[in-house]
């Protein structure tokens, strides 16, 4: 766990504009071969990261860039169908 994956937690996604990129490497650390997260995890606490946001993002364009990512990690695993 590093500092970076606290402060997501703590202080949410950052500003409008920033927060999908934000969401971006919020997921990626969590799904690296060093945290190693399963996808379920990973999307609960990537809502709570986005939900401490001061302007969260608004629920379906969460989903679409959580999954997005989630199927961007799993191509560069060979990862079928995840």
């Amino acid at each position: 766990m590093t500092m970076k994956f606290l402060d997501y937690l703590l202080h949410g996604l950052g500003e409008e504009g920033g927060r999908n990129v934000s969401l971006t490497k919020f997921v990626g650390l969590l799904l690296n071969k060093w945290v190693d997260c399963d996808i379920e995890t990973a999307y609960e606490l990537s809502q709570i990261a986005n939900n401490v946001t001061p302007t969260p993002l608004p629920l379906e364009e969460f989903d679409k860039t959580f999954y997005s990512i989630v199927k961007a990690e799993n191509r560069k695993r060979g990862i079928q169908n995840g």
